[in-house]
């Protein structure tokens, strides 16, 4: 009897036990894997940057803002990311603001990029190699800050989006070369064209993706024994397309924040030139190798001192191992062109975020090896394979090498729970660094050890001087303790650091009034105007200052240019009658006071907060 012929319920379960029966489909190792490693994440919170771009950001908080989210910037005034904000929007308005959706997001999408991992690998390797590098993708314990962080999702998709737009292209090649197929192929340069776009909308490091195409070219004429020239003319105006428009994603990002890095110089390469990025970026190569081979010991943190900086012997041994490489990917290129290829694909990915093209906010963060340790993947497995004797204990050590992989992942991504299991974590893990100090005397100050808080803050300070955020931090605890000098000299060394932190100049001179140093607090204020900036606040707080000098006159000046730059405002003209009448200048008082009660005609009954003409000392 066939199973056709059996009653419905034996044929099916024949058909189920049949399934069961077959060999699963390499693939689902790795897919298992990738869903194995970061499963516990789903319950993990909003934590470091995720508040600051996710939480306290409105924007995101609904689809209606969609315009505002593809013209506004990822940071308040930095970097340029609308494609995952707009996931971000999705997943707020899908799940009300639980975390839990936005963690289920990021895993799907590594899911998919180890799909794809596997994909294109098939490409370049047999299918054993292909479940290798898909395996080491899937858990290498670096993801974890890309994967278990929300905001992390940037490198995620950014990476998913480049390893589709590679797929397409080289199917675009295969159409290509067969000649038949113009329909189909319309598809494929469609998709390639639109998904490098999202790429590009996605984070900065997709704009390695032209270079990685030409590199795919370069290595299918060499697996085929193909002219390079002749695989890149199948498809050159896809290529050069997926060009112009990663140029013009630049203008783009230019025209929304001014200028072409998008960022501000972060710790270690701020105030640098090339030469200064390179001395400081020189060691960073010796931790990149270390993340992506021997992945122990991780941080969520990389500024200096936890990194030590300039020509010492790290450097030289970073520099030394770049031009290795690159000896190696040249001689290489014949006879073992994956390696040539794998070796290309770090070293370009890894250009973008080096700090060398233009400065970024980090010196190293691991999340930026995501999209880089896909060739390097690819590149293990392909040595691997390449032992030839004893077989069984190679993958034996590979097995090994994955379940440690998987439960370093595992635990690490338990460090990402909440904020208060990640930045206690961040002091241990960062020890050394200016950073670590600076959140350590956070925590302190939070416990009530306000000594150990200033000290911590102080020590982040001596090693990072020039970071203003510490400054402006320890100003607030200052103020909270009323020692208002101290405050205003912390709080005007964050804004002589950024003059664009009007904010901080602001705070310094409200705390030197309150702490009676007029002197500095004018200077600062006329220093700040200088400078550049019309700030209204400024006028407001020379008249502070006047006031606090006996010179209520001068006041009504300042006050009265306030007024009117903002004739609208009922408290700017009072605040005007006040100084007037304090210096005696009362027709300017009952003018000020006659506006006043012309933009709120009911003030002096109904909010009986504000004192009477008479009582301003004017008759």
């Amino acid at each position: 009897m066939s199973v056709i012929d059996m009653p419905a319920p034996f044929s099916r379960g024949l058909r189920i036990f049949q399934m069961i029966g077959r060999p699963f489909p390499p693939v689902l190792a790795p897919l298992l894997l990738a869903f194995g490693s970061y499963v516990t994440s789903l319950k993990n919170e909003f934590v470091y940057d995720d508040v600051h771009i996710i939480v306290d950001n409105d924007v995101l908080h609904s689809l209606g803002n969609i315009r505002e989210i593809i013209t506004g910037s990822w940071w308040p005034d930095a970097l340029y990311r609308p494609v995952t904000q707009l996931t971000f929007a999705l997943d707020w308005v899908i799940g009300d603001g639980n975390p839990a959706y936005f963690h289920f997001g990021n895993v799907v999408l590594h899911i998919l990029c180890t799909l794809l991992v596997y994909r294109l690998a098939r490409r370049m390797l047999p299918v054993v190699g292909c479940v290798v590098a898909a395996s080491l993708f899937a858990v290498h314990p670096v993801h974890v800050e890309a994967v278990a962080n929300v905001v992390g999702r940037a490198e995620v998709l950014a990476t998913l989006l480049v390893l589709g737009t590679a797929l397409l292209y080289l199917i675009d090649g295969d159409l290509a070369a067969s000649g038949n197929a113009r329909g189909r192929r319309l598809a494929a340069t469609g998709g390639v064209l639109g998904l490098s776009l999202l790429a590009y909308g996605s984070k900065e490091s997709a704009l390695a993706l032209p270079g990685i195409l030409l590199m795919l070219d370069w290595l299918t004429a060499r697996q085929k024994n193909l002219r390079f020239d002749d695989v890149v003319l199948r498809h050159w105006m896809l290529l050069v397309g997926t060009l112009v428009l990663a140029l013009e994603w630049m203008v783009i990002r230019w025209i929304v924040l001014g200028d072409l890095a998008g960022d501000h110089p972060g710790p270690g390469v701020f105030g640098e030139d090339f030469f200064g990025r390179l001395r400081a970026m020189a060691p960073v190569v010796l931790e990149w190798i270390r993340l992506l081979i021997f992945p122990l010991h991780l941080s969520a943190d990389y500024s200096p001192d936890y990194l030590p900086q300039g020509w010492g012997w790290r450097a030289v041994t970073g520099v030394t191992s770049v031009i290795a490489l690159v000896v190696i990917a040249v001689r290489s290129s014949a006879k073992q062109p994956l390696v040539t290829f794998g070796l290309a694909w770090l070293g370009g990915t890894l250009l973008i975020v080096s700090n060398l093209i233009v400065p970024s906010g980090v010196l190293l963060a691991e999340r930026s090896l995501y999209l880089p340790s896909v060739g390097f993947c690819w590149l293990a497995a392909f040595l691997l394979m390449k032992i030839e004797s004893r077989k069984a204990v190679v993958f034996g050590g590979i097995a090994v090498v994955v379940g440690l992989g998987l439960a370093r992942t595992v635990e690490r991504v338990s460090v990402w729970q909440s904020a208060t299991t990640f930045f206690p974590r961040l002091v241990v893990d960062a020890r050394g660094s200016f950073r670590s100090y600076w959140v350590a005397g956070h925590i302190a100050y939070q416990r009530g050890d306000r000594q150990a808080g200033e000290t911590l803050m102080r020590r982040a300070i001596d090693i990072y001087p020039v970071f203003p955020n510490l400054w402006s931090d320890l100003a607030i605890e200052f103020e909270r303790e009323e020692r208002w000098s101290e405050a205003g000299d912390f709080f005007a060394a964050a804004y002589r650091i950024d003059t664009d932190r009007l904010q901080d100049a602001v705070n310094a001179i409200e705390n030197y009034v309150r702490g009676g140093e007029l002197d500095q607090a004018e200077s600062l204020a006329h220093s700040a105007r200088w400078a550049g900036s019309s700030d209204f606040r400024l006028l407001i707080l020379l008249a502070d200052v006047a006031l606090a000098r006996g010179l209520p006159l001068r006041a009504m000046t300042y006050r009265r240019q306030v007024a009117f730059r903002f004739p609208g405002v009922w408290q700017y003209w009072y605040l005007t009658a006040e100084a007037a009448s304090l210096a005696g200048y009362c027709p300017e008082a009952e003018r000020s006071l006659r506006r006043v009660r012309e933009i709120i005609p009911e003030f002096e009954d109904e909010l009986g907060v504000v004192r009477t003409y008479d009582s301003l000392g004017c008759k």
